[in-house]
């Protein structure tokens, strides 16, 4: 916290909350006595769906990310591109390419999230999906192209229409695309 002498650290009672709203983030090295709260938010460690998992993770602790764990996460509406390795988890709404890990998966819950294969450690999940069953697909992984982490037309039809308020899951889910992609179909029969 930015204490010079340990009998301040330890006299330092409060739990700051680190809160990120529509942002685009590169990897989060965060410790435990902090709090994270994310929403509409994209966490890049650059490790897409189809690549091998390497470190930095893309939340993990700054102690030692292999072996530690990362404060406490709430979010909606997140996509991860990397690995996640938290104390708690909270939230519903996200998208994580790399294997997701909690530390205390006897509470809390995650909903209306998409994961990817491998050894997932999760709390209480529900209408949540995994891949290779439900296929995550964007339009691109690459920081700064056209489609920067918006789900691709082959992406499963789940992660881009069974999102929280039955949308799409991610970062983007707030725009709704799912529902103007119904509302343009039931426009366009009753036209036709």
């Amino acid at each position: 916290y930015g204490f010079t002498l340990p009998a301040e650290e330890a006299a330092f009672v409060p739990t700051p909350h680190i809160v990120l709203q529509r942002s685009v983030t590169g990897s989060i090295a965060i410790d435990e006595r902090y709090r994270l709260a994310l929403q509409d938010c994209i966490v890049d460690a650059g490790q897409g769906v189809a690549d091998p998992l390497s470190a930095p993770p893309a939340i993990g602790a700054v102690t030692d990310p292999a072996i530690a764990w990362a404060a406490p996460l709430d979010f909606h509406g997140l996509t991860v591109f990397g690995a996640v390795r938290v104390r708690e988890v909270g939230g519903s709404g996200g998208i994580f390419t790399q294997p997701f890990e909690v530390l205390d998966n006897q509470h809390g819950c995650i909903k209306h999230s998409s994961f990817a294969t491998g050894p997932n450690r999760l709390p209480p999940n529900h209408f949540c999906v995994t891949a290779p069953d439900a296929r995550q697909a964007f339009v691109s992984e690459r920081h700064n192209a056209p489609g920067y982490a918006q789900l691709a037309n082959g992406a499963d039809w789940r992660i881009r229409t069974l999102g929280p308020g039955d949308d799409a899951m991610g970062a983007f889910g707030f725009l709704r695309d799912a529902h103007k992609w119904i509302n343009l179909n039931v426009r366009l029969g009753e036209f036709m």
